[in-house]
């Protein structure tokens, strides 16, 4: 009976026609998307259990895990409330330095002595960041450190703690190895215990890094079915069921607006709130919308561009607000309902410029995520659904696209070089490499075998490098050896290699 009691509540799919909805602010919402928004993936809105509507738009593919960037950051304030509650953290005035460096107390300028937890939520510390608001450069500076804690804490104060809110990734992080040093588990062994585990959230990956287990600024992906939890909870006062997974307290702490904040009004502990609802925001457009007055969840998540960050939040505004609330809608318009079914079934279809021939059918084609090539050698791998096509830049190349952060991606096949050994190909790549240009900095970091998923013996190959006026540049190259063909996947990015990696690691033969 006790297992019976906390048993997660599971979601209900609403059919449109009974979830009282303005079926024609939805028609208009999805032609809205279709014309002017395509870089919308996913848009799910639940009341109470029931999920009202739900679309995933192509080429995401239904209900794969979505990349939640800084909403990484609402989560895993969560996860600071859960700990106060079960006294491992003293509370929101705590102040970090004792919890992060307990050597370094003495000697500290009082200001920075009195920097608390409850700064590090609110984005008060006063810390001089630059990797905030769309300062890309600043970020993967931030990144480039490879003791970010220590990196942070020697920054210079702009502002006195609690004076005023300032963006800043690189505090959540400090506060993600706060709990790791106060429960002596990664935050993501720490969340699956007390958090996903309760909500029956399985889907979740999270960036790895040596300090936290996790990164602290984002690098979480979650189904939007799996984040909806998170808004519901919140709205249920933290309770889910009949389980109490945070404090009522907690949760009227970290909705309320402690700070006047841009681009949304005021900010919480780690939420942006407004007058008549609460949100957790993530780079490229991903929203955790909660409206306490309509008990609404809506989640979108999205592959924008920077400047379009706020539209995920126009399409609330105007279109999901309207067609949800009140519970009113035309629910008894069938020919509407109907029109409504038709543009969902439509947005979810492939569409024909999701396909990319570089040179002919043969030699591959890119579609919904995944390259194959048909040819000798027979190769497979897949890339990011919002990728673009982009320009062959040499004969041997067979595939070349940009991530929606506009980063590269590149297939190639040459001719195995007589005499060269699979080891020896990441070092003959580094060598073409770094003739792009003059190379202020250019590591081989590892050069490592690994075995694809379908037993081809392969090496991964990674370089650091900048090149005279850019910024350093992480590449993630893997290589094999088929029919006398070296059959290469590259990546760069300012960012994790990580993600280069996921890519070209899928490589696949024989498919």
């Amino acid at each position: 009976m006790l297992l019976e009691a906390v048993r997660p509540p599971a979601w209900r799919d609403m059919p449109l026609s009974a979830a009282a909805a303005d079926v024609g602010v939805l028609a208009r919402l999805l032609d809205h998307i279709e014309h002017k928004a395509p870089g919308i993936d996913s848009i799910l809105v639940a009341r109470g259990q029931d999920v009202l509507f739900d679309c995933t738009f192509a080429p995401w593919p239904r209900d794969r895990a979505h990349p939640i960037y800084s909403c990484t950051k609402t989560i895993l304030g969560l996860l600071i409330g859960i700990a106060i509650d079960k006294h491992l953290i003293g509370g929101l005035d705590d102040a970090i330095y004792p919890l992060l460096r307990p050597g370094r107390r003495a000697g500290l300028e009082p200001a920075r002595a009195a920097i608390t937890i409850r700064h590090l939520l609110t984005m008060t510390s006063g810390l001089a960041t630059e990797d905030y608001g769309g300062s890309f450069n600043g970020y993967f500076n931030m990144l480039s450190h490879r003791d970010l804690v220590e990196r942070t804490l020697d920054l210079p104060l702009r502002a006195a703690p609690g004076e005023a809110f300032h963006y800043n990734n690189a505090g959540s992080h400090l506060l993600a190895c706060i709990l790791r040093n106060a429960t002596g588990v990664s935050v993501l062994d720490f969340a699956r215990e007390h958090l996903f585990g309760p909500l029956g959230i399985e889907d979740a990956a999270w960036d790895e890094n040596r300090e936290a287990g996790v990164t602290g600024w984002s690098g979480l992906s979650l189904r939007p079915r799996d984040l909806a939890k998170i808004g519901r909870l919140y709205l249920d006062g933290g309770l889910w069921g009949d389980r109490r997974i945070v404090s009522q307290a907690w949760v009227d702490a970290s909705v309320r607006g402690h700070v006047e904040a841009k681009p949304h009004g005021r900010y919480g502990l780690h939420w942006w709130v407004e007058p008549d609802l609460f949100m957790g925001v993530g780079h490229f457009g991903q929203y955790l919308v909660a409206i306490p007055g309509e008990d609404l969840v809506i989640v979108i998540n999205s592959s924008l561009q920077p400047g379009e960050m706020l539209l995920p939040k126009y399409l609330v505004r105007t279109y999901m607000l309207p067609a949800f609330a009140g519970g009113a809608g035309c629910d008894d318009d069938p020919f509407g309902v109907a029109e409504v079914g038709a543009k969902l079934a439509r947005a979810r279809q492939p569409k024909a410029a999701n396909r990319f021939v570089w040179h002919d059918e043969a030699r591959g084609v890119g579609q919904d995520g995944v390259f194959e090539r048909a040819a000798a050698p027979r190769v497979r791998f897949r890339y990011p659904p919002r990728a673009l096509r982009a320009k062959l830049t040499s004969p041997s190349q067979i595939a070349a696209l940009n991530t929606f952060e506009s980063f590269p991606v590149f297939a190639f096949i040459n001719n195995v070089p007589p005499g060269v050994r699979l080891e020896d190909a990441g070092g003959l790549y580094a060598e073409a490499l770094r003739t792009f240009g003059k190379a202020e900095r250019f590591d081989v970091r590892s050069n490592a075998p690994l075995q694809l998923a379908d037993g081809t013996p392969a090496y991964r190959t990674d370089i650091r490098y900048r090149f005279e006026g850019s910024m350093t540049i992480n590449a993630v190259v893997v290589s094999a050896f088929r029919d006398g063909k070296w059959v290469c996947i590259e990546g760069h990015t300012p960012g994790d290699p990580a993600e280069m990696a996921v890519i070209a690691e899928s490589m696949t033969f024989d498919v």
